[in-house]
């Protein structure tokens, strides 16, 4: 029993982490019953394939797919590559709630 107005802790039984360079897959995974679905930017993206062109396709996967997953997030670069500016100001928009890493 739970106090009124205590947040439930929702359990979180599978994450899925899906390369944000690879339409194929990030097409898919709006579709999978997954908890926690993370559009990946940072370590399932290669070197050569971190381009704008992979932040359009997060961006694009971000407005346009209906994601069954309860939690939808994007993971960027860290702050020591240099991409770490590029992804979150691809991912700012008006349509498009972004936050920082730590």
């Amino acid at each position: 029993m739970t106090e009124q107005g205590a947040v439930q802790p929702r359990l979180r039984r599978s994450y899925l982490a899906v390369p944000g360079s690879s339409q194929k897959m990030l097409q898919r995974a709006a579709s999978l019953p997954a908890d926690d679905v993370f559009l990946d930017l940072e370590d399932s993206v290669a070197s050569h394939a971190k381009t704008d062109e992979s932040r359009e396709k997060v961006v694009r996967a971000l407005i346009e797919n209906e994601c069954a997953a309860r939690t939808l997030a994007v993971r960027v670069n860290s702050v020591a590559t240099p991409w770490c500016f590029q992804d979150p100001a691809a991912l700012t928009n008006e349509t498009i709630e972004a936050s920082a890493p730590r």
